[in-house]
């Protein structure tokens, strides 16, 4: 919907007597704005279906992808958390906190929210696959569990999956199980169909070249990934943004013979 229809259904949408209908036309201007970006627009429209209808989950997700777009990450938790406060048991909204802590950096939050779900299977693999991807974010080793979690998702998606396969290659990567990498990280660009590596299969190849000591090779790979649109935390992007600076340092050590 654009342009003249887009007008017709606002115009349609504020005539109506009837709340029931108003809200009906609302989610219809809301999937357009959505749909369209336009998150300036959605905002108004997604605030008003979650106060008309407090219970809906179709309203929340709305204003959700609306407190993204804007980064109104404030709005975000105010939102979600009285949503859990009403239903603690709700795996969306558990769901949703756990994306939120994805964007603020909150490691330890999104991890608190998404094992849980994990432990009592209700964990989708999506759920899975962000548990395990934040394992990159923390110092340290990799957990077994990160691991497991990356390899569950890939077998439930029959590695078919391109976020999957990506976190699985990056957590053996890491690992140094570089052989069993590189074969997930050709498996990743055929499900995506990519003729040429993308930013996501860069920073793997950066890890692996990492792992063989080519650390001039890592920085050229890891520079080559675009910034995001979306400013989120622990994106590859940022991930390697970190590495750069690390392998900098190393590589000047190295220079002046430290």
């Amino acid at each position: 919907l654009q342009g003249d229809n887009l007008s017709t259904l606002i115009k349609l949408r504020d005539a109506s007597t009837v709340e029931a209908d108003r809200n009906r036309l609302s989610v219809v201007l809301a999937y357009a704005y959505a749909a369209q970006e336009r998150w300036a627009e959605l905002l108004p429209v997604a605030e008003a279906l979650t106060q008309s209808s407090p219970d809906s989950l179709i309203a929340f997700n709305f204003a959700v992808q609306a407190y993204t777009g804007l980064k109104h990450l404030g709005d975000w938790q105010k939102l979600v958390d009285s949503r859990l406060e009403k239903y603690p048991d709700e795996v969306e909204y558990k769901r949703s906190k756990a994306q939120l802590a994805q964007y603020q950096g909150d490691v330890s939050t999104l991890q608190k929210v998404i094992k849980p779900l994990i432990d009592s299977g209700k964990a989708s693999d999506q759920d899975l696959n962000l548990y395990a991807w934040s394992a990159l974010l923390l110092p340290g080793p990799i957990s077994p569990d990160a691991v497991e979690a990356a390899e569950r998702a890939n077998t439930n998606t029959k590695s078919s999956n391109f976020p999957i396969l990506h976190t699985l290659a990056c957590l053996y990567a890491y690992t140094g199980k570089t052989t069993q990498a590189r074969e997930l990280l050709l498996k990743a660009m055929d499900a995506a169909a990519l003729e040429e590596p993308n930013s996501e299969i860069w920073f793997g190849l950066g890890e692996l070249a990492e792992q063989y000591g080519e650390l001039a090779t890592a920085q050229t790979l890891y520079s080559r990934i675009e910034k995001p649109k979306v400013d989120v935390s622990g994106t590859s992007y940022m991930l390697a943004q970190q590495r750069l600076v690390a392998l900098k340092s190393v590589i000047t050590a190295k220079g002046s013979g430290n």
